[in-house]
């Protein structure tokens, strides 16, 4: 493949730069690693971060990893631990947990060291207020229980701790505490169970899972099972006892294939959907209040616990009959009301005490288990039609002239087809001036060779092309429906996506393709809810090579800026010292991190390919859905996932046009990693992506991701003004020079190498927001802070938005 080329080529074909700065920015994209003695700095400022961590910020009662400054091991939290605690505390560790007092006090929990540990057990208080706060977890354990301790709220965020170290948690129980809601939470990617027993909480909406295997809600204030259960694809098991639950119908059962134990025991149910988990094995339905059931279990049932329901009556089929008859649990407790008991296979009852026969006129009786009186219905009932003197029913007649109809219906589609061929397939669609250019040619690293990548293959009859979307230099996006097929077994419905193609003058260009290609490969890797979603990609030849994304239906971010009157969401009044988390880039201070917790590369890109979908505190006031802060707010968070990775991946083109927004304003990074050409960026539209580039790209050295931060600054600006980054450009160019974009474009570029001008932000603008775009567009990169460092400025800004809320001001 052809060295990617890079940003500099802006200036470098308008002759800006010489031709050996040229050779050199080829390199251009990697990150110059630290040596030894910087590695040694980084870590030394990110423990005096630590140490330095504002105690005043703790205004609760708060569980937390950040525990330098902790005091000894006295009257703390009962920890059963596989060694005792304070034998392992050490103030150089990465994974202590600690309580924060709000009057500044910090009380040492337990540490976990570097090592891996099994299971953490916090379960009682001694001595301290009740916990209020829950921000973070222990990297280094897979089994969590922090049960008894009084928390009444979390972070939005426990997949990753205040050390940036990725959590490896696959059991959280937070049993018998305050909790009142879980929306908006992002848990670790490993997990996979999750007990939130004996709380008080009443909803469960858009909490990040993907692991998600076990969830048991008992003895909450459930008055309806979350409709976020059907985004939990690997769900195989619920208990939601105990709870306030009517009905089941605000899950489409159909869409969990994989749930084999529902537990609904004790709540108010009246009526079973007439749809179940294909897959169920286990019903616990005891103690609700159904009347009259009609039987419509899946094949796959087992274990059926009806007892303690007002039953009268039960209506199945034969079939339905038969599967009741060979439960497991053939037993029955002969008692009007009982207390519920363990759901199973060995020591459980399906009904309880037996009702009287009474079916319907249309039914049958007949004695389950030779005791209680089931309904049989038929299959199915022929409908009632009266006889005609001949013997014919008019129904037969209606029917047979009917049928008639459809077959000369059939007859004259047929005719017609023939004669009136409809158009093409979008995929038998050629270009005959390039079509067979590429396909014969051998391909770097192609992606229909690649084994990881077989599983988002999607096969092109699958999929339905609409109109098209946009059209840019290099391809076409059409708006797509991908339907579910046997080939793609993880697509179950139906969905629109946006569908990306090369222009067929592109892909007669085998870069080009290679290049698409990479671009294919880097998404597949990336999941995170601010990055747009990898769905798969299609082909049926190398021209038609598509890429399928998730369908954003508010747009991009200029246009949304364009129709909607947005603001900032800010106390203009509020402002705070800009404390920075890190000197450097937050690659060499997260692998620093990585490395001293011994956590390898291959588990953290696995917690951060699926897990980490950083919504970090997200607090979005009811009567306004979307703001200016928190559009920005998922921007950074989007940065931190992609600069997290070992490399970090640079996105090189953040611009408004690249953050796309889906219905419910969520906003996400698009369009990132991929290489451009020369002539692409210099006859960008406009001032083109020149406006958004960082000087030391210009200049064609060595860059970090830090450029992505200098983009961020000018994307603020846009945010903040409504307009095209400098587009007071008539106080710098003639009115000669702005006829000629070139010109405008060269100029532009050299100017921002000289440091001689950048963006401006309008006098609306809140100061605090003001000092991070300024912060962000410093000429020096080691100037600008880290991605990191504006995550926890804009948390600060959020969080003082929800406390003068909550105080009413």
């Amino acid at each position: 493949m052809r060295p990617t080329t890079t940003l500099l080529a802006v200036v470098a074909s308008l002759a800006v730069v010489s031709a050996t700065t040229a050779q050199a920015a080829t390199k251009a994209g990697t990150t110059v690693a630290p040596s030894s003695d910087a590695e040694s700095m980084y870590q030394s400022r990110v423990f005096a971060r630590i140490q330095m961590a504002t105690v005043n910020k703790y205004t609760m009662w708060t569980l937390t990893t950040n525990c330098e400054g902790a005091q000894s091991q006295a009257n703390l939290i009962t920890a059963s631990f596989p060694k005792v605690a304070s034998e392992r505390y050490s103030t150089d560790d990465y994974n202590s947990l600690c309580v924060r007092a709000p009057n500044g006090t910090i009380y040492s929990a337990m540490n976990f060291s570097t090592s891996y540990t099994d299971t953490t057990v916090l379960n009682t208080l001694r001595g301290l207020n009740p916990i209020t706060y829950l921000e973070d977890l222990p990297a280094n354990t897979s089994r969590i229980i922090m049960q008894n301790l009084g928390i009444e709220w979390t972070a939005n965020d426990l997949s990753i701790n205040s050390q940036y170290v990725v959590s490896q948690a696959t059991l959280l129980n937070l049993q018998n505490n305050s909790l009142t809601d879980l929306s908006d939470i992002i848990m670790p990617s490993s997990l996979a169970t999750l007990i939130v027993d004996k709380n008080r909480i009443f909803t469960i909406n858009n909490m990040t899972a993907p692991a998600l295997t076990t969830l048991s809600i008992n003895s909450n204030q459930f008055k309806e099972l979350p409709a976020a259960l059907n985004t939990y694809r690997l769900l195989q098991r619920v208990d939601a006892n105990a709870n306030q639950l009517s009905s089941l119908a605000s899950v489409n059962w159909t869409n969990l294939p994989t749930i084999t134990s529902l537990s609904v025991a004790s709540n108010k149910i009246q009526d079973i959907p007439k749809q179940l988990p294909p897959s169920l094995q286990l019903l616990n339905l005891q103690s609700n209040a159904l009347v009259n059931i009609t039987a419509n279990f899946p094949s796959t049932l087992t274990t059926l616990c009806l007892a303690g329901n007002p039953i009268q009556a039960i209506y199945a089929t034969t079939t339905q009959f038969n599967l009741l008859k060979d439960l497991k649990q053939p037993s029955f407790n002969n008692k009007s009301t009982i207390a519920p008991l363990n759901c199973n296979a060995t020591n459980s009852s399906v009904f309880g005490a037996p009702w009287p026969a009474n079916c319907s006129s249309s039914s049958r009786a007949q004695l389950l288990y030779d005791v209680y009186p089931i309904c049989i219905v038929e299959e199915s009932t022929p409908s009632n039609g009266t006889t005609t003197s001949d013997g014919i029913s008019t129904g037969a007649i209606a029917g047979i002239s009917s049928g008639a109809v459809v077959l000369i219906a059939l007859a004259l589609f047929c005719c017609l087809r023939r004669r009136h061929r409809g158009p093409l397939q979008w995929y038998d669609e050629v270009d005959n001036q390039y079509y067979g250019l590429v396909d014969s040619s051998a391909l770097a690293h192609d992606i229909r060779k690649d084994d990881d990548l077989k599983q988002y293959f999607i096969p092109a009859a699958s999929i339905e092309r609409h109109d098209v979307l946009a059209r840019g230099g290099q391809g076409l996006v059409h708006i797509a429906t991908v339907h579910p097929s046997p080939q793609c077994p993880h697509i179950r419905v139906s969905s629109m996506v946006a569908m990306k193609r090369m222009l067929p003058e592109k892909a007669a260009n085998v870069y080009a393709v290679e290049d698409f290609m990479e671009e294919i490969r880097l998404s597949a890797r990336l999941h995170h809810r601010n990055i747009v979603q990898f769905v798969g990609f299609t082909y049926t030849r190398l021209q038609n090579l598509s890429s399928l994304t998730e369908y954003m239906e508010r747009g991009d971010l200029w246009s949304l800026l364009g129709r909607e009157q947005l603001v900032w969401d800010v106390d203009p009044s509020f402002h705070t010292p800009l404390k920075r988390r890190m000197p450097s880039s937050i690659a060499g201070a997260v692998a620093s991190i990585r490395s001293a917790s011994t956590t390898m590369e291959s588990e953290i890109s696995a917690v951060l390919d699926e897990a980490h979908v950083a919504m970090l505190e997200t607090i979005r006031s009811p009567s306004k859905p979307v703001s200016k802060l928190s559009i920005l707010s998922d921007i950074v968070d989007g940065l931190v996932y992609l600069h997290a990775h070992t490399p970090p991946i640079i996105h090189r083109d953040l611009k408004a046009r690249n953050v796309l927004l889906n219905d419910e304003y969520v906003a996400k990074l698009t369009d990132f990693g991929v290489s451009r050409e020369t002539s692409d960026l210099t006859m960008t539209a406009e001032v083109g992506t020149v406006a958004w580039i960082a000087p030391e790209v210009l200049k064609g050295v060595y860059y970090s991701e830090k450029a992505d931060v200098y983009s961020l600054g000018v994307l603020m600006t846009e945010l903040d003004t409504v307009q095209v980054p400098y587009s007071n450009l008539e106080l710098v160019f003639s009115d000669q020079d702005l006829k000629d974009a070139n010109v405008v474009k060269t100029r532009l570029a050299m100017l921002v190498v000289a440091g001689d001008v950048r963006p401006t932000l309008s006098s609306q603008c809140p100061k605090i927001l003001a000092d991070i775009a300024t912060a962000c567009l410093s000429y020096n990169p080691e100037e600008r802070p880290s991605v990191l460092d504006i995550q926890d400025w804009l948390k600060e800004i959020k969080l003082q938005g929800t406390l003068a809320t909550r105080r009413g001001l």
